[in-house]
């Protein structure tokens, strides 16, 4: 784009506020571009900074404007720091594509596990280390490389008030394993079965050493 365009832009728009930059002649002939101009050109973060930039020079000489705006900056910001936050509200939140199954047992889509961390909690997470970290469970022994015991976290309640406890967690893997057509049965072939020790400790007894299965349980199959 020509120089002589962009400071008509700048004009238009009212960018350029030095005296001389912008002719009156120029001004008078393009008009009606001028106009089309403002119009298809919406304000953005850069026209904003580049506005605000324009204008600083006028706020260091004086100007009854600029200084207002200047005094009104630091009385905004006290308010804002002063306000406490407030439980409830709506957020809204967009997806990349529409999900297909809110259901971990039968979900196949990636975009699905973005909803699903927001209603499940999984047995195990991973931590900001990239290390498997404490989920549903806050401990797990695997020292018989042929089982995976669990701890599970006391007090822990579904939305219906119902106690999640190790015969929650038999009855979400036994799902899994009688499942025909479940994606996530191919992800838990290593578990032979699942037993109940106590409400709080639950055990995964394994076809043979499985040292995927806790990195497994972090996604859809470890979802409760």
């Amino acid at each position: 784009m020509k120089l002589s365009r962009v400071l008509e832009i700048a004009c238009s728009m009212g960018l350029i506020v030095a005296a001389g930059a912008c002719s009156s002649s120029n001004n008078s002939n393009n008009s009606n571009s001028n106009t089309a101009t403002k119009a298809a050109v919406a304000p953005s973060a850069s026209v904003v900074a580049s506005s605000a930039a324009a204008t600083a020079p006028a706020a260091r000489s004086g100007s009854p404007v600029s200084a207002a705006a200047q005094g009104a900056a630091p009385s905004a910001s006290a308010a804002a720091s002063t306000e406490k936050p407030v439980r409830g509200g709506t957020l809204t939140a967009e997806l990349d594509s529409n999900t297909k199954n809110l259901d971990p047992l039968l979900s196949s889509l990636v975009v699905d596990r973005q909803v699903h961390y927001q209603i499940y909690e999984s047995l195990v997470s991973i931590g900001p280390d990239l290390k498997i970290a404490p989920g549903l469970a806050d401990s797990w022994d695997t020292s018989d490389p042929k089982t995976l015991v669990f701890k599970l976290h006391p007090g822990v309640k579904f939305q219906d008030g119902t106690d999640f406890n190790a015969d929650a967690v038999k009855f979400n893997i036994d799902r899994i394993l009688k499942s025909d057509t479940s994606p996530r049965k191919s992800e838990t072939t290593s578990i032979a079965s699942v037993d109940v020790v106590d409400p709080l400790t639950v055990k995964f007894n394994l076809k043979a050493p499985a040292a995927q299965l806790l990195a497994t349980l972090v996604d859809r199959s470890g979802m409760m």
